[in-house]
């Protein structure tokens, strides 16, 4: 790794970190829980060359090596400009502080497994080999709970929690600076730039309704002992479709899905 992705990454990754811990503390949650994730290992790639990848990805996760790939291209464009006017660095480690956190969350919603579905830590993980990779929004229901969802909703879940990270990332390095966690400049930031697309602009909205108890949830479900789903205690019989919209609206624009989606979210906070 060059001179130029090393200072990047190292400066990047750092601000990311101390953003996620920060966040972790103003919801009550330590940040030394999560020591395994600040030591992830951070790749350069050409992320053009992976299946299934859209061409704008610019970072990923890979479970299975514990690892965060960031794209080449991405990167030498960055340095590009940093060179041609240093001024702009901040913004661009910002920037890139962002994509990191956003693999981190998945990182930290990603469960390694045996087949018994017993949790291992990562010191257990490397003793035993690489095991099954579950992401969270996969188990939705423990042991004692029935699945009233769709096979359709299942498929949606993905699209769904994309948009949960990538709006919890931009909360995260927006409030990093604060000791108290003020989501309303946040969510009206990506409620009002056409640089987020629907999903995420319906995902604020959602966030910003269920606030903390909702992000505490978020960050640590995958610890607990057993799961449960928050957001189908808290919606019932509209949550597989609020998936379903939200899920479907990833990475496009439909104002009008949108608009389903929330919906039903303030309906619920009516409700509430």
């Amino acid at each position: 790794m060059n001179k130029e992705y090393t200072t990047l990454i190292l400066e990047s990754k750092d601000l990311a970190i101390n953003s996620i811990k920060k966040f972790l503390t103003k919801l009550d949650i330590n940040p030394e829980a999560f020591e395994h994730i600040y030591n992830i290992d951070i790749k350069v790639s050409s992320l053009i060359d992976y299946d299934n990848l859209d061409d704008e990805t610019i970072a990923l996760y890979d479970p299975t090596s514990f690892t965060i790939f960031l794209d080449k291209d991405y990167l030498d464009d960055v340095i590009m400009e940093i060179i041609k006017n240093k001024e702009d660095k901040e913004m661009y480690v910002i920037d890139t502080a962002k994509y990191l956190v956003h693999e981190m969350i998945h990182a930290i919603r990603t469960i390694m497994i045996d087949n018994n579905y017993h949790k291992l830590d990562m010191e257990e993980t490397q003793e035993k080999g690489i095991p099954s990779v579950v992401h969270e929004y996969d188990l939705k229901y423990n042991s004692n709970e029935v699945s009233k969802s769709t096979e359709e909703t299942i498929e949606y879940q993905e699209g769904f929690e994309e948009a949960l990270t990538s709006v919890i990332s931009v909360i995260i390095i927006m409030t990093r600076k604060s000791d108290k966690l003020d989501l309303e400049p946040a969510v009206n930031r990506i409620r009002e730039k056409e640089a987020y697309d629907s999903g995420e602009k319906a995902t604020a909205l959602l966030v910003q309704t269920l606030g903390p108890k909702m992000l505490k949830w978020f960050m640590t479900s995958t610890y607990e002992d057993s799961y449960y789903n928050y957001f189908l205690k808290e919606y019932g019989p509209k949550y597989d479709e609020l998936v379903k919209y939200i899920g479907s609206l990833y990475n496009k624009n439909n104002s009008k899905i949108q608009n389903k989606a929330e919906n039903i979210i303030n309906e619920n906070k009516k409700i509430a």
